[in-house]
């Protein structure tokens, strides 16, 4: 898949970030934090979309919220001759049963969280703070990969609030930045892509 052509079509999706002239290792550090930080805005909205104390209309306006943090907008990605890639970015899924994780498109598995079949969930994930990261790479004029790692915690429960099932799984997210050159100075976009289940245990 050729990852770079396909951002010309991204770039009015998310908010710009203004940057004032700064060194390398300042920018690299500011670019970290902000892709650590829009993962924890993802994570909070799979914790708002899974949660049944939410109504359903609730759960999917954040739905539709969390698709926006994405590679277009969690919709299918395409080449530059119109060729479609795929359907959307992959979420891999995994379980205490399932280890070997499997690949679902964003735009089902937002929803099948929304509809997930326990009384009671709770979906918690690393503070941003905890989160790592990892270096940044430039794989294009103007633009950067990062990877950053967190885990996430799933509780499952009956309507009497005992647990039914939990797991705790490391998960990995790839991050691209996109950069671009204003009259004030460097603008960012941070977009979403891919992200990895690598283990899955109990705790």
């Amino acid at each position: 898949m050729n990852k770079i052509k396909m951002f010309s079509l991204l770039l009015a999706l998310l908010f710009a970030i203004p940057v004032c002239a700064q060194t390398d290792s300042q920018k690299e550090e500011m670019l970290k934090r902000r892709a650590k930080e829009k993962v924890g805005q993802f994570c909070d909205y799979v914790s708002f979309i899974a949660s049944k104390k939410k109504s359903l209309k609730t759960r999917y306006y954040y739905v539709d919220k969390a698709k926006n943090l994405f590679l277009n907008r969690g919709k299918a990605l395409f080449d530059d001759d119109g060729s479609m890639v795929r359907d959307s970015v992959i979420m891999q899924v995994t379980s205490l049963k399932t280890k070997k994780p499997r690949n679902v498109y964003l735009n089902k598995y937002l929803p099948n969280l929304a509809n997930l079949k326990y009384p009671q969930v709770e979906v918690t994930s690393t503070d941003v703070a905890e989160m790592k990261v990892s270096n940044l790479q430039k794989i294009g004029d103007g633009l950067y990969t990062c990877t950053v790692y967190f885990y996430q915690y799933f509780i499952g429960k009956s309507g009497d609030n005992n647990v039914i099932y939990k797991d705790k799984t490391n998960k990995r997210v790839q991050c691209y930045i996109i950069e671009e050159e204003t009259e004030d100075g460097y603008e960012y976009i941070v977009l979403l892509g891919d992200i990895f289940a690598d283990t899955t245990e109990s705790f």
